[in-house]
């Protein structure tokens, strides 16, 4: 009987002095680890190709006009600061879309990031609620939502899910925290995918929805696979 209870009493030691390892991550750790894979998981410049780039939309207002256009371009990335965009080819079906970029071989365009919750400039402006580990696409992932504290036309509101060991954003679905004031209706859907390594996207998707009385009621989407990757 004094083995059994020396093992029973060893048992509850190693699960006790276990248990602070075993603890999940703290949502404040996460959050950091999240800002820190943005700026550390990707080299300062390279190039990559998007073999296919499809654009497609719907405009119910506009008699039901529906509309693609299906390019290649290839893109430069200089730092934190711009990218440089060469278009390889384009192709439009159905009604053609506004600012398609045909025939621009090169677009210079800021990667603002002011709206975005999960960054180090707008961290103070955000409450996060942690909703756990849930599974999305058959994977474990870390789900959070966001609310920004300053009800704005800049900020978001949303809930987004993250790899709970890179910490690399796979979805976000979100809205404005204030409407504009022309807008009724505005969700956005934003799904991402990765290849291993360097923080490289293989995949990209949005969905956007938006609704102006009397004018438009807009769904646009943007498919992206991206293939050849060159570090400079």
């Amino acid at each position: 009987m004094r083995p059994i209870l020396g093992v029973f009493i060893l048992t509850l030691g190693l699960l006790f002095t276990a248990s602070p390892c075993a603890r999940a991550e703290s949502l404040d750790d996460f959050v950091t680890r999240i800002i820190a894979s943005d700026t550390l998981g990707t080299p300062e410049q390279y190039m990559f190709t998007a073999e296919e780039t499809v654009i497609s939309y719907q405009d119910k207002k506009r008699t039901e006009k529906k509309g693609a256009v299906f390019s290649q371009k290839r893109y430069t990335i200089y730092g934190e600061d711009s990218v440089e965009v060469e278009v390889l080819s384009t192709t439009v079906e159905g009604d053609s879309l506004p600012d398609n970029g045909k025939g621009n071989s090169e677009e210079r365009e800021t990667l603002a990031d002011e709206d975005m919750p999960f960054n180090t400039n707008t961290l103070p402006d955000y409450i996060y609620e942690d909703l756990g580990v849930v599974t999305l696409n058959s994977e474990s992932t870390r789900k959070i939502r966001f609310r920004s504290k300053k009800r704005s036309k800049n900020k978001i509101d949303g809930i987004a899910w993250f790899d709970p060991t890179t910490a690399y954003l796979e979805r976000m679905d979100f809205e404005y925290a204030r409407k504009p004031f022309a807008i009724k209706d505005f969700s956005a859907v934003l799904k991402l995918t990765y290849r291993d390594g360097y923080k490289f996207l293989s995949y990209f998707e949005m969905e956007l929805r938006v609704k102006v009385p009397i004018i438009m009621e807009m769904n646009l989407s943007v498919k992206q696979v991206i293939t050849k990757i060159d570090v400079l």
